[in-house]
């Protein structure tokens, strides 16, 4: 069974791809046509096409006019007969073979300009041939004099001239000391022993007095791994993220003095502390176990619940009551009717509340106001379509259009009432 359009298709300058015009053993007759419409003959092999009286073979002869539209050399090319492509000055015709015996290529016979070769590197002028004399080989740094490079070792700020090529590695030591001020990361560091904890000096130890103690360069800088109050002393509590940079050269055999922490020693706070009612911070990181349906997870020392439905006894039948969110957003109970009230709807086309039909140039218009042959709140523009039949209930296709609170089905035609209907779905 053909599916069933009672209403024109727009494609909207689309393709047709592999479509198939209706197939007859005969040019048909005895029933009603519009004009327009088409079908192919089977035992001719015609393409007929109605004229709104009578079918009409597609085809026929055309024009071919040798000097554009504007000339007098028109000839009229019957159906079957013979054009013969000529060649002329200048110009050979000819035929393909074989699967290409169907194209047909004009060839030219004069003679073209001449190239001009460009051989070598250009560095004159001629009319056949110019020779060049840039070098086909790779530039590479041996064609540069050796005071126009600027070596790894040098100071690029001070070099740094028009008439000089740097290498990748001095920019790459400008850019670092731009970028990191100097500033050098060593490792982690136990904020209460002063064992350095990884990196290049990883199982070193700061201040100890003696010539296993690691020195330090000046802007060097460690990040606490192990917190506690820097070398024990409570003035200088470290949290884990701290960072310490040297603010002075610290030597070898330089022996604890705690009274030099605050000149020797620059420290940046991370700001990773202890969580508070009011701050944000270090701990309530547990989430723990719950099987209630309730779970409750951290981050940074905020709680966040959680209602996992997985974790709830399973349910049989219909609901009786479910827990939903009203249109003022708070939480309440809904009745299953409730929930699925506004989901969807079928509405015979048939002449009543909320239901208007209207004929006009040969098209049907059925209008829905939803608010009154549905219920107030629906949205038109969310709501998906179907239209049926309702004597057979099988799916025809018209055109629909929605507003915010209407559906409108036009019909080709008459479409009386009861004779169809649209079943809604409210997907808002």
């Amino acid at each position: 069974m053909a599916i069933n359009f009672v209403n024109s298709i727009d494609l909207n300058k689309n393709e047709l791809q592999n479509a198939v015009i209706q197939n007859v053993t005969a040019t048909p007759s005895g029933g009603t046509y519009s004009a327009g419409q088409a079908a192919y003959n089977t035992n001719s092999n015609d393409l007929i096409i109605y004229d709104g009286s009578a079918w009409e073979q597609v085809g026929g002869s055309f024009t071919l006019r040798a000097d554009g539209p504007a000339g007098a050399n028109s000839y009229v090319v019957d159906p079957g007969a013979v054009v013969d492509l000529l060649g002329g000055t200048n110009m050979s015709v000819a035929r393909g073979s074989g699967a290409n015996s169907n194209q047909f290529t004009i060839n030219t016979t004069a003679t073209p300009d001449q190239d001009i070769a460009l051989t070598g590197a250009v560095t004159g002028s001629g009319t056949t041939a110019i020779t060049t004399t840039l070098s086909d080989g790779v530039v590479t740094t041996a064609k540069f004099a050796a005071t126009s490079l600027t070596i790894s070792t040098e100071d690029f700020v001070t070099n740094a001239v028009d008439t000089q090529v740097p290498t990748t590695l001095s920019v790459k030591n400008y850019v670092d000391e731009i970028v990191t001020g100097d500033l050098v990361f060593l490792g982690g560091l136990d904020a209460s022993t002063g064992e350095i904890t990884s990196g290049e000096f990883a199982s070193s130890q700061l201040y100890n007095g003696d010539t296993s103690a690691r020195a330090v360069a000046a802007d060097r800088y460690f990040v606490v791994t192990e917190p506690g109050d820097f070398f024990s002393n409570g003035d200088f509590p470290l949290t884990l993220g701290d960072r310490v940079v040297a603010a002075v050269a610290i030597p070898t055999n330089t022996v604890f003095d705690s009274t030099k922490i605050a000149s020797d020693w620059t420290i940046i706070q991370s700001s990773n502390e202890l969580a508070t009612l009011t701050t944000v911070g270090i701990g309530n990181v547990g989430a723990g176990t719950a099987t209630s349906g309730i779970d409750v997870t951290y981050s940074q020392g905020t709680a966040s619940l959680v209602l996992d439905a997985n974790e709830l006894g399973a349910g049989s039948g219909a609901p009786v009551t479910l827990v939903g969110t009203n249109s003022s957003g708070a939480t309440k109970k809904f009745t299953e009717s409730d929930v699925h009230s506004a989901r969807g709807k079928k509405i015979p086309l048939t002449t009543g509340t909320g239901i208007a039909s209207a004929a006009s140039g040969g098209i049907t218009t059925w209008t829905i106001t939803l608010s009154s042959a549905w219920q107030s709140g629906i949205t038109g523009t969310d709501c998906m379509v179907e239209v049926y039949k309702v004597s057979d209930a099988s799916t025809v296709y018209a055109e629909v259009a929605r507003t915010s609170t209407t559906i409108t089905v036009k019909f080709t035609g008459t479409a009386a009432s009861g004779t169809y209907g649209v079943l809604l779905q409210n997907v808002g």
